[in-house]
């Protein structure tokens, strides 16, 4: 009873001083219902990272009154990809720990925290009511392609009656684990690893440089003809089909120019694994081509709207998947990492604009309107 009621003052102290700091860790792990010993890298930190402020302390019947926030270790997005990592290793693979620019070849386990709270109530004090909700999507993909082979979430829920606030945090971060313990070990993520293992790089690095290619799509550049690949819609456009040679591509940066003035300017397309989570490979892909896109079958078949707003670098209701991407560059993957979803997400200046389709055309955009008026231009 002594120890109890010592923990409890500690507990209300921190939470009475506005804001108190809550560990990341978990229980056992269970015995995996069978063991594979195939390599598979997996990433050091989130795809997306959980905000720190991640829950709050209250009081008052139903917890109406809020006394304080509840915050996370900083190294939080850490913590949990070493419990991911813990949960792949429980499964018998041999994992290798990969930081977001290094070169690693073969299978690749990416997560991302959908949902991350945990609220402590004081009402009942000195009974203390913990809550909370944990939700991660993990998804395995080709180190050669950046082809997403198997992708779930694991989502559990907590509610206690503690002496401590880490305590919820821990049996959600348990539950998800042991969820996690079970999709590896079973035959299909067994499958997808080797298949993501067969696929091969379609080369180097070397072997794009000193070749001509051409833009797969629109592309905008502004300060320094630097091109983000955050796909910001503001600036010049540099269209689709302009013919360019690529002569030099690092961990960082792929540079390149045109190749019927290559003394003009030199244009840098600057990588990012925060806002486009896939492999360099898939990356240069989804830029260039060997052939010209404007001359392909699939460019014969957009309608005659379709590739005038191609050319002009627009979208509007009634395009296709296919023709929005030639006219205004993949969505970034931290605000869609799947192109099969109904919805993706552009920036505009500083604006999001979402394009909603259905049947594989679009439906509606939401926020065009307002971001192209505060750009001052029409795109």
């Amino acid at each position: 009873m002594k120890r109890y009621l010592v923990c409890i003052l500690s507990l209300c102290l921190a939470f009475m001083s506005g804001c108190t700091t809550v560990a990341i860790s978990h229980g056992p792990l269970k015995e995996p219902a069978a063991k594979h010993e195939e390599k598979v890298g997996i990433y050091d930190t989130l795809s997306s990272r959980p905000l720190r402020r991640t829950g709050r302390v209250t009081t008052g019947i139903f917890g109406i009154v809020k006394w304080g926030s509840i915050r996370t270790e900083l190294d939080i997005d850490r913590k949990l990809m070493a419990g991911v990592r813990e949960a792949l290793d429980q499964a018998g693979y041999d994992s290798t720990s990969i930081k977001s620019k290094d070169c690693y070849s073969g299978p690749i386990i990416k997560c991302k925290a959908d949902k991350f709270w945990f609220n402590v109530n004081l009402w009942a004090f000195p009974v203390i009511w913990s809550s909370g909700r944990l939700q991660l999507t993990v998804s395995l993909s080709s180190s050669a392609t950046g082809e997403i082979i198997w992708q779930k979430s694991f989502e559990e829920a907590s509610s206690v009656i503690t002496d401590t606030n880490d305590k919820p945090i821990s049996v959600a971060f348990t539950a998800v684990l042991n969820r996690l313990v079970d999709a590896f070990s079973s035959e299909e993520f067994h499958e997808a690893v080797l298949k993501a293992a067969s696929m091969q790089d379609t080369g180097s690095a070397y072997d794009y440089m000193g070749k001509v290619y051409y833009t797969n799509v629109n592309m905008w550049y502004k300060t320094c003809n630097k091109i983000s690949v955050i796909n910001n819609h503001c600036g010049t456009m540099l269209p689709v089909g302009t013919k360019v040679s690529v002569f030099n591509i690092d961990r960082d940066a792929m540079v390149f120019n045109k190749e019927e003035n290559p003394d003009d300017v030199n244009f840098t397309i600057v990588k990012s694994r925060k806002y486009v989570d896939i492999e360099d490979s898939a990356l240069f892909d989804r830029y260039f081509s060997r052939a010209n896109p404007l001359d392909s079958e699939q460019f014969s078949k957009f309608t005659d709207e379709e590739k005038n707003n191609i050319k002009e670098g627009k979208i509007i209701v009634g395009m296709s998947r296919e023709a929005v991407i030639e006219a205004y560059g993949y969505p970034p993957t931290d605000r869609t990492p799947n192109l099969a979803d109904d919805t993706w997400q552009y920036r505009v200046g500083r604006a999001s604009v979402k394009v909603i389709f259905k049947d594989n055309k679009v439906i509606e955009l939401i926020g065009m309107k307002k971001a192209i008026e505060s750009l001052g231009e029409h795109k």
